[in-house]
C-alpha cells in the first residue's frame, strides 16, 4: 500500500516499476491503470501519503480490503485534501507458491 499511496511526482514512476516485479506476468489492467496514474501525478504535481487503518482479509476471494487517511498535495503550495479511503488488493498464488499482485483498486463506498 505504501509503495503506491505514498508518493511524489518523482518517485512514482520508479515504484510503479517496482511494483510490476511482484505482480502476475500478464499483469491485466493494473499496468494501464498505473502508467496513467503516474502521468496525472507529474502532470498535476500530486504528492499523497495513506496511513492504514484497518484490514480486511479474505483468504478465499484471496483480497485484502485497506481502510485509511488519504492525504493529497495538488502543487508544492497547496493546502492538504484529506479522506478516509478503502483499497482492495487482489492477489493470485503463482505455481512456485509466491504470492503475486494481481489488482489494485479503490472501493467506492456511495
Amino acid at each position: 500500500m505504501n509503495s503506491l499511496l505514498s508518493v511524489n511526482p518523482e518517485s512514482y514512476e520508479w515504484r510503479v516499476n517496482q511494483i510490476l516485479k511482484i505482480t502476475t506476468h500478464q499483469h491485466g489492467t493494473l499496468k494501464e491503470k498505473l502508467t496513467q496514474e503516474a502521468s496525472k501525478i507529474k502532470e498535476e504535481q500530486i504528492s499523497t501519503v495513506f496511513y492504514p487503518k484497518e484490514f480486511t482479509v479474505n483468504q478465499q476471494e484471496q483480497t485484502v480490503e485497506v481502510t485509511g487517511q488519504h492525504i493529497t498535495y495538488f502543487g508544492k503550495k497547496s493546502t492538504p485534501v484529506e479522506t478516509l479511503k478503502t483499497f482492495r488488493l487482489s492477489w493470485i498464488i503463482s505455481n512456485n507458491g509466491i504470492i503475486l499482485l494481481k489488482d489494485f483498486v479503490e472501493v467506492k463506498h456511495d
